[in-house]
């Protein structure tokens, strides 16, 4: 993942998103603001320019007091939201959040796999997981 180290990042109003790697995408989420649906979309035009056409797994990286809007929830997790989407792996730091991501994992069924972290790192070895299970498949 050298190589990515200094890749180019892009920046919303709310996020910043950088690659990890070829088809990982770092998205960090600020707490200054709540993010609202056009900070989701803002985001998905950034997330599509990534994947130029692809997929990609999305590391969601939620500063903490972070919470998103009902809206943006519901568009990250529909088709329309999703379309280069692989997998969301959100590094969470607080209950509340914790409390919203569980609803969405259990109630906003997506697509495509969603897990909550409390760090990258555990992030990045469920996204190796998914691979695998995707190389096997």
């Amino acid at each position: 993942m050298s190589e990515f180290k200094n890749a180019h990042k892009v920046h919303g109003r709310t996020f910043s998103a950088h690659l990890l790697s070829s088809d990982i995408l770092y998205i960090s989420i600020s707490h200054k603001d709540t993010f609202e649906l056009r900070d989701a979309l803002e985001l998905t035009a950034a997330a599509k320019e990534f994947a130029k056409g692809g997929k990609m797994y999305n590391i969601i990286d939620l500063e903490s007091g972070m919470l998103p809007s009902n809206e943006a929830r519901e568009y990250s997790t529909s088709p329309e939201g999703a379309t280069c989407t692989k997998a969301h792996a959100f590094v969470v730091k607080s209950f509340a959040q914790r409390i919203m991501g569980n609803y969405m994992i259990k109630y906003q069924k997506a697509a495509f796999p969603m897990k909550l972290f409390n760090s990258v790192e555990a992030a990045l070895k469920w996204i190796a997981l998914l691979k695998k299970e995707e190389e096997n498949t």
